[in-house]
C-alpha cells in the first residue's frame, strides 16, 4: 500500500507568511487557479476538518470518497496564529519558541507531542547467508501526527 502526504493549495495566510495552524483558512484565488488533477485516483483520500483540505482534494481527486479526520489537523500555534514573524519579531513568547527550536509550546496552543520509540517491525527469518545481526535502532528528532491507514491522505 502506497500512502501519500500531500499539502494543501495555496492560502491568503501562505501568501502573507503569516501562522494559520488550526483557522480555518479557505484556499486562496491563486491556489485555486494553480490546482490541477492528480494523475493517481484514489478511492479514498483522508482529509483534514479544516475546509482548505476539502477544496483542495477536490480538485485533485475528484471521484474520490473524502473522509475528514480531526487528528489530521496542523498544530495549535495558539496567539501565533494570524500573525507574521516580522509582526512578532519582538515578541518574547515567539523569541523563546524560535530559541528552542520550536519544540516549546506556543502559548494557548497544543503541546509539543514526545517521540516514542517505534514498535519493532517483524521480518521474515534471515537465510543462512545473511548477517544475522540486528539493525540499528531508530533516532527520531519530533513526531508528527500518524494519519490512519489509507491510499491518499492531504493533511494540512
Amino acid at each position: 500500500m502506497l500512502i501519500y502526504l500531500l499539502r494543501h493549495g495555496l492560502t491568503e495566510y501562505n501568501a502573507q507568511k503569516r501562522y494559520q495552524g488550526q483557522r480555518d483558512i479557505p484556499l486562496s484565488e491563486e491556489g485555486c487557479r494553480e490546482l490541477r488533477r492528480a494523475d493517481i485516483d484514489p478511492k479514498v483520500v483522508y482529509i483534514s476538518t479544516l475546509q482548505r483540505t476539502a477544496q483542495t482534494a477536490r480538485v485533485l481527486f475528484p471521484n474520490a470518497k473524502l473522509i475528514p479526520v480531526d487528528g489530521l489537523k496542523e498544530m495549535c500555534f495558539g496567539s501565533f496564529e494570524g500573525r507574521s514573524y516580522v509582526e512578532m519579531e519582538h515578541d518574547p513568547d515567539y523569541l523563546a519558541w524560535v530559541a528552542s527550536n520550536c519544540e516549546r509550546r506556543c502559548p494557548d496552543g497544543d503541546p509539543i507531542p514526545r517521540t516514542a520509540p517505534r514498535p519493532p517491525v517483524a521480518a521474515p527469518p534471515p537465510s543462512a547467508s545473511e548477517n544475522t545481526s540486528p539493525p540499528p535502532p531508530s533516532q527520531h528528532s519530533r513526531s508528527a501526527r500518524a494519519p490512519p491507514s489509507g491510499a491518499a491522505v492531504l493533511a494540512r
